[in-house]
């Protein structure tokens, strides 16, 4: 269902344009999932008609407090095509190409998981590698 799901990730200078922001929309929204940025541009934090945006992730934590949040973090201890996509509200939240989150995967809230190989690329790659996942999954196909 539409708005269930949905992928939050960092818009900084590198992501303008074709081949970042672009691709990462066509991405989250060919899985039906909504994208919300962490705007580090000023493109979209408080304006109406455009991408659902914050300052931070201590903002769009608490802007999304129902949803089951999911980070992406090369020092989780769980692997994604090993993890059980929850069902209802979820927010995938991918980190910075440059910072991560900014923070050490201990004090990040929720479920932490990894990619197995390699266990970091560019935020544009992981998306639709975590959402193709998760409809493997919840169509029952992952091995």
């Amino acid at each position: 269902m539409t708005g269930d799901v949905k992928v939050l990730f960092w818009y900084q200078e590198h992501m303008v344009g074709v081949g970042g922001y672009t691709d990462m929309i066509r991405w989250i929204r060919y899985f039906d999932a909504e994208p919300v940025v962490i705007d580090e541009m000023d493109q979209f934090y408080g304006k109406e008609g455009t991408t659902p945006a914050a300052l931070d992730l201590d903002e769009a934590l608490a802007a999304y407090p129902d949803h089951q949040w999911v980070f992406l973090h090369p020092d989780a201890d769980t692997f994604l095509d090993e993890f059980e996509h929850p069902d209802g509200q979820v927010m995938y939240a991918i980190g910075s190409d440059f910072d991560g989150f900014g923070r050490p995967v201990g004090d990040l809230p929720g479920v932490k998981v990894k990619l197995r190989n390699p266990d970091e690329i560019l935020a544009k790659l992981v998306v639709p590698v975590v959402l193709y996942d998760r409809h493997l999954h919840k169509l029952g196909r992952r091995l």
